[in-house]
């Protein structure tokens, strides 16, 4: 094996076998790999809610020099789980090898055609179940924030693809503001935007549409609350209190989660 050992986790009823036919899968794709990987973790999930027809889960992250990659999957048996995530950190792998080569490939800035620097995956979706929480049982478990550097709207896309995210809070390089990213099944991607618009987006390598939804302006408390009363897996709004823009989503246990810029 040429590449880090990986670091496990397992909660619930995971076998040793489960475990050595995770590493075996995973570390079988270091080959492919575009850069050196720095680290690997493998998380392995058998949930015990016998509602649950897919109880087992199964997340890799790997570090390909600074690029996290990742998958987080679901099935109704660990090896299935294991399958299904080694297919799509290999795809994410490969996407990576890709967009290297095409941007070393690609033309000087004045002399550039759209580029085709990378592919969207068109992947079916195996996340896990939400468990469903009452709302008066759910609490904010989890805080983060992200890196102030500046992006574009496509590097996001990238970015959130290699995550295996379904949407991605980011400062958008082309406004100065916080925006989100949000993958919509095989249609494009829709950025939401808070008072800038992005004027460059027909310029990106891959199909991004912009939204007319204006984010409400709100509180984290008051944020909460719209997100409950909404049937979406988050609510981007604008802190009335920091006038950032900030994202609170729903954890797949049934809590919240909320996402803010790194400095406020």
């Amino acid at each position: 094996m040429e590449g880090p050992e990986p670091a496990i986790v397992t909660h619930g009823n995971v076998l040793p076998a489960h475990v050595n036919y995770a590493v075996e899968k995973i570390t079988g794709v270091y080959r492919l790999a575009p850069r050196p990987l720095l680290f690997t973790s493998i998380r392995l999930v058998h949930e015990a809610n016998r509602k649950n027809d897919r109880p087992c889960i199964a997340e890799a992250t790997l570090d390909a020099s600074g690029q996290q990659v990742r998958g987080h999957v679901a099935a109704a048996t660990m090896p299935e789980a294991i399958d299904l995530l080694e297919e799509r950190v290999s795809r994410q792998i490969r996407n990576l090898h890709e967009r290297a080569i095409a941007l070393e490939r690609r033309p000087p800035v004045g002399k550039r055609q759209q580029p085709n620097e990378w592919r969207r995956s068109n992947m079916p979706n195996q996340r896990p179940n939400f468990f469903d929480r009452e709302a008066a049982d759910r609490e904010l478990l989890r805080r983060k924030s992200f890196a102030m550097h500046g992006m574009t709207p496509d590097e996001a896309a990238f970015d959130m693809e290699m995550l295996d995210h379904d949407f991605y809070l980011f400062t958008n390089i082309n406004t100065d503001e916080e925006n989100v990213i949000v993958r919509q099944g095989k249609e494009p991607y829709e950025l939401l935007q808070l008072r800038a618009k992005d004027k460059s987006l027909d310029a990106s390598a891959v199909k991004i549409q912009a939204s007319d939804i204006t984010p409400p302006e709100s509180d984290i408390d008051t944020a909460t609350t719209l997100l409950d009363e909404s049937s979406g897996p988050f609510l981007f709004f604008l802190n009335k209190d920091t006038g950032r823009g900030n994202l609170i989503y729903r954890r797949y246990d049934g809590h919240y989660g909320l996402i803010t810029p790194g400095k406020e």
